[in-house]
């Protein structure tokens, strides 16, 4: 069904759940608030949704990339539900998509 949803359409749908989403429930999932819970939160999103995720650092980021193989669309739809969450706890995340996979880089410093 998403495939037939036009991109700006998806923008919107994932900006507003976002912004409606209880983010401190949330992240109390994880037991962080703030960007400290960021990885664990999205490891447990990824685990509940039977996703496989690696979690890597190097000096500069720490690398999430979530497979989950529903689409490009779906890409779309978790980069901007995610870029929207982050920033509204003024996280600016670098993120690289493809057809089943989203890869989110978070600054060390966050």
């Amino acid at each position: 069904m998403v495939e037939h949803i036009d991109d700006e359409a998806i923008e919107k749908l994932a900006t507003s759940t976002a912004l409606t989403t209880d983010l401190g429930f949330l992240l109390s999932e994880t037991g962080e608030f703030g960007p400290a819970g960021i990885v664990p939160f999205l490891k447990a999103r990824a685990d509940a949704a039977d996703f496989p995720i690696s979690i890597k650092a190097n000096d500069k980021y720490t690398i999430i990339t979530i497979h989950h193989r529903m689409g490009m669309k779906w890409s779309n739809i978790f980069r901007t539900f995610y870029k929207t969450i982050l920033a509204d706890l003024g996280i600016t995340v670098k993120f690289e998509v493809t057809c089943n996979t989203i890869a989110l880089l978070l600054p060390k410093k966050a």
